[in-house]
């Protein structure tokens, strides 16, 4: 099994906009050097669910995915 990846910074805002802005909104802030594809303009999407897939889409309508949510429970 390959290890999950865990991630620790400060933000200063509530938690549930923090969520929100990590899960919805990572094509905003993903640098896109640090994808499977590295091109501009690739929409990166977390489905809201348990077992829901985390992946990027390219331009072009390429997938490739990062991982599975094991857990999902908002804001936390």
């Amino acid at each position: 099994m390959i290890e999950p990846l865990r991630l620790s910074f400060v933000v200063r805002c509530d938690a549930a906009h923090a969520f929100e802005v990590f899960t919805t909104k990572a094509s905003t802030w993903w640098p896109y050097r640090h994808s499977s594809s590295q091109v501009p303009g690739l929409m990166v999407t977390f489905e809201p669910r348990l077992g829901g897939r985390i992946f990027e889409r390219s331009p072009d309508g390429a997938e490739a995915e990062w991982g599975e949510i094991v857990l999902w429970e908002p804001p936390t």
